[in-house]
Parts: structure tokens; sequence; C-alpha cells
């Protein structure tokens, strides 16, 4: 399954891939090929959820 996102980052890497209820995921690294340094959402009421 393929996911549209945006890459806003400058330097590494910031992807924001939108969800349901104006909701956003937001991945944060330095290289593709490790797992992201930062994973969070920003809820609809602008709330920041961290996953990592």
């Amino acid at each position: 399954m393929k996911f549209t996102y945006k890459d806003i980052g400058s330097g590494g890497y910031v992807y924001e891939y939108p969800m349901k209820n104006n909701e956003y995921l937001y991945m944060i690294g330095y290289d593709l090929s490790i797992s992201p340094k930062s994973i969070y959402i920003i809820s609809e009421t602008k709330e920041k959820i961290s996953i990592k």
C-alpha cells in the first residue's frame, strides 16, 4: 500500500502524511536507510502526540 506524503525537510528528511480529521503524521530522520529519529502526530486540536 502506498501513502501520499510531502517531504518538507531541509538537510535530513521530514515527511508529512495527511490523516483523517485534519490530523498529520510526521516522520523525521537523517538517512532513509535507517529508522526515523522521531515519529509523531499533530492532532486536529494541534496537540503533538509522540510515537517515537
